[in-house]
C-alpha cells in the first residue's frame, strides 16, 4: 500500500490510521473475490503480482489484456459516526464492492 492512504486522515493516532486502512482493504478485498467467485472460477482468473506480470492460472499462453484503472469512491454520512453506527462501515464496504462490480 503506497503512503498516499494518509493523505486525508481522519485519524490523531498513525498506526491506528493504517491499521483501520488495512483492514478495511482487507475486508473489501474478501468481499470482490466472493462476487468474482460467483461469476468466474478462481481457475480462471488472472492474478498480478507487484514487480512482475498477469498471470492466468488455467492458461499460462493467454492474452495479457494490461492493466486497467478502475476506481470508487465511497462515502460515509457523518451522522453515522457521530451515533457510533458500526454498520456504517459494512455499508461503506458493500458500497465499494458494488462500485467494483
Amino acid at each position: 500500500m503506497s503512503s498516499s492512504y494518509l493523505d486525508h486522515e481522519y485519524f490523531e493516532d498513525k498506526k491506528v490510521a493504517k491499521a483501520f486502512s488495512c483492514a478495511l482493504s482487507t475486508r473489501v478485498k474478501k468481499r470482490m473475490e466472493k462476487v468474482i467467485e460467483s461469476f468466474v472460477s478462481k481457475e480462471n482468473v488472472q492474478r498480478f503480482r507487484h514487480g512482475g506480470d498477469w498471470k492466468h492460472p488455467a492458461n499460462p499462453s493467454a492474452f495479457n489484456g494490461g492493466i486497467q484503472a478502475h476506481s470508487v469512491e465511497g462515502t460515509t454520512p457523518f451522522e453515522d459516526i457521530v451515533n457510533n453506527d458500526l454498520e456504517s462501515i459494512e455499508r461503506g464496504v458493500t458500497q465499494l464492492a458494488d462500485g467494483m462490480t
